[in-house]
């Protein structure tokens, strides 16, 4: 076994020198079958196996698998605008053939579309080892075709590197790698801060029944449970509604019989309308978790603020809340990655001001190589990039650092040598932060954290 130190130093988009220390075998052997239920950290198996076909590879040929047609076509488009950027290859639109071929003189890219199909996909993936002897096969982010894709490359002992959020899917077997922000990684690190940071013991969940926010609700409650905290409530709302006070006064009561500015008020109003807001709503939670886009948030909080819940930081708002409940404490709101962007301080202000999310990219990170990503990928794209593009193109990048720089090129000359060569990287220097792989495959890479203050958006 050598150790070799490789700098890094892309051409297209220039990314920070970083060093990444990478232990490459240098003698190969054959790919071995592996199970495809079978996590890379699992003991190995006793019972024989099915022995998969011995595909000739070459080293140098990526495969891109990327829903490329129907309506998800839009979203596929960006993210292979993204590897083409990332690859030094010319930004060309999908040809619509079976396979698209591109070259940037070292590495070649066959491009497929998945159609958002699960079986497609699948099909891809044979086809793109056997025909056209990929190395590795970068893709999908959609969460059923990604999961079909994983499965095949295990099959055939190809690395797939994923840009999936789909929970579980690294421990598909050894071949299968992931850059991907999942939900359990969101609600991790939220409950993580709310408990160790600022020793909050009780949570609230106000969610739509979306299959979004189901599963950043179901991942929230049993992340808070493991760290030994209590969901004191979880309320739910059809995605379609837009008015919310009946749900809000679900997470909390009114004490009017033990008020006495409310008795005194009704005594001689003889309206108790008019004096309910003298009683503050009791809450029995510390953070308030919203699994929600910002459109619906931009309703919720509103609604809170209406119904007298205290769920701004903002000093003059606690200030004035605090002539009709000295004592009250602001609730702390927390949301994922999808309340990132302008809209919630463009509509809330100093409402929010306080809340916090976590994201996988920091637009406004002082990463050397983001200023030009953003400035070419908007000319090219026509828009902002999304947490999907950036990490396409830090998979890309990295695909293209180990099979594209000399030093490594001469050791990965087969799919299992790229396979052990990506568990060994430590602090790839990517949009999204220093990028290593634990060892199901899964990056780890550090979240970026972000919260409201007088109105304006900032990450922490």
């Amino acid at each position: 076994m050598m150790r070799i130190i490789f700098i890094l130093s892309l051409t297209l988009v220039p990314i920070a020198h970083a060093q990444i220390e990478i232990k490459l075998p240098v003698q190969t052997e054959p790919a071995k079958p592996l199970d495809v239920n079978a996590s890379k950290t699992a003991p190995a198996q006793t019972v024989s196996v099915q022995p998969a076909p011995e595909y000739p590879v070459s080293a140098s040929t990526i495969g891109l698998i990327l829903p490329l047609s129907g309506s998800t076509a839009v979203y596929g488009e960006r993210a292979l605008i993204a590897v083409q950027m990332a690859l030094g290859m010319p930004v060309l639109k999908f040809s619509g053939q079976p396979f698209m071929a591109q070259t940037n003189g070292k590495l070649n890219l066959i491009i497929a579309d998945s159609k958002a199909d699960v079986q497609v996909a699948e099909n891809l993936v044979q086809d793109l080892v056997e025909k056209h002897q990929v190395v590795a096969i970068l893709g999908d982010f959609l969460v059923d075709s990604s999961l079909s894709i994983a499965k095949k490359s295990e099959k055939l002992s190809v690395v797939n590197m994923s840009l999936s959020r789909r929970e579980g899917l690294t421990d598909i077997g050894d071949w299968v790698f992931r850059l991907g922000l999942t939900t359990s990684k969101q609600t991790r690190a939220l409950v993580e801060r709310m408990r160790q940071v600022r020793s909050m013991k009780k949570f609230a969940v106000l969610y739509p029944t979306h299959p979004y926010g189901i599963e950043m609700k179901d991942s929230f409650i049993k992340e808070v449970k493991r760290q030994g905290g209590e969901v004191t409530i979880s309320v739910a709302y059809q995605p379609s509604e837009t008015t919310f006070m009946s749900h809000v006064n679900q997470l909390g009561h009114r004490l009017f019989a033990k008020n006495p500015e409310y008795q005194a008020c009704v005594l001689q109003t003889k309206n108790e309308e008019k004096c309910k807001n003298l009683v503050m709503p009791q809450v029995n939670f510390d953070a308030l978790f919203i699994p929600d886009f910002p459109k619906t948030v931009s309703y919720l909080v509103p609604t809170l603020v209406a119904q007298d819940f205290l769920v701004s930081q903002n000093e003059n708002v606690v200030k004035s809340y605090h002539k009709r409940a000295k004592d009250a404490r602001p609730i702390q709101l927390l949301g994922p990655s999808s309340w990132n962007g302008d809209l919630l301080a463009q509509r809330l202000g100093n409402q929010i001001d306080g809340s916090l999310f976590v994201d996988g990219v920091n637009w406004a990170s002082t990463n050397p190589a983001m200023a030009p990503f953003l400035r070419q990928f908007k000319q090219l794209a026509h828009g902002d990039p999304s947490l999907i593009e950036a990490q396409a193109y830090d998979a890309a990048s990295l695909l293209r650092f180990l099979l594209e720089t000399s030093e490594s090129k001469i050791l990965i000359k087969t799919r299992l040598d790229l396979q052990k060569a990506l568990l060994q990287v430590k602090n790839f220097n990517g949009l999204t932060g220093g990028i290593s792989f634990d060892a199901s495959g899964d990056s780890v890479v550090p979240l970026s954290w972000f919260s409201f203050e007088k109105g304006q958006l900032g990450a922490l």
